[in-house]
């Protein structure tokens, strides 16, 4: 509670995922796809998910025309979906994923998405692997993954939206 005369100053935020899949796709200089595949390496049918999965997403990235410094990928994850966490010694290793491109320059691992900050050059495609696990039943939406150059906003690319479903 403020007493007195005088001005009083307040800032105010908000942010948050719109709940309609209307976030614009895009690509404006790179491109950015995500997809899920089960442990076997085959498409998966977001439809069929079953609580307690665990699924690779594999993040493609690259630029056609210009190298792009700088980028950063931000993929929110479904809130039915939690990272395995690569760093603990009791996640589980696929055979099938290649080892990490050394280009990746840093990945911050978080509760509601995954973060990888990169270069691109032209002509390079870069794929990331992660692992996720269903933790929760329901119908989720999708949040589009999204890349842009951090000095350079006009640069970047949004995309791989959508619904899926995981059951008991």
């Amino acid at each position: 509670l403020r007493t007195g005369t005088g001005p009083a100053f307040y800032y105010w935020q908000a942010s948050g995922i719109p709940l309609d899949n209307s976030s614009p796709e895009f690509d404006k200089g790179m491109t950015v796809r995500r997809k899920y595949l089960t442990q076997n390496g085959t498409p998966v049918d977001l439809t069929k998910i079953k609580l307690g999965d665990q699924l690779v997403g594999v993040i493609t990235i690259s630029t056609v025309e210009k190298a792009l410094y700088n980028v950063v990928v931000n993929d929110l994850l479904p809130t039915g979906f939690e990272i395995e966490n690569p760093r603990l010694k009791t996640s589980a290793r696929l055979s099938w994923i290649p080892q990490q491109a050394a280009s990746i320059d840093y990945q911050d691992i978080r509760d509601d998405r995954l973060l990888i900050f990169v270069n691109l050059y032209p002509g390079q495609t870069i794929n990331y692997y992660y692992s996720v696990r269903a933790i929760s039943a329901g119908q989720f939406k999708v949040p589009p993954v999204s890349s842009e150059c951090m000095y350079n906003p006009l640069l970047g690319s949004s995309s791989s939206s959508g619904v899926l479903t995981i059951s008991r």
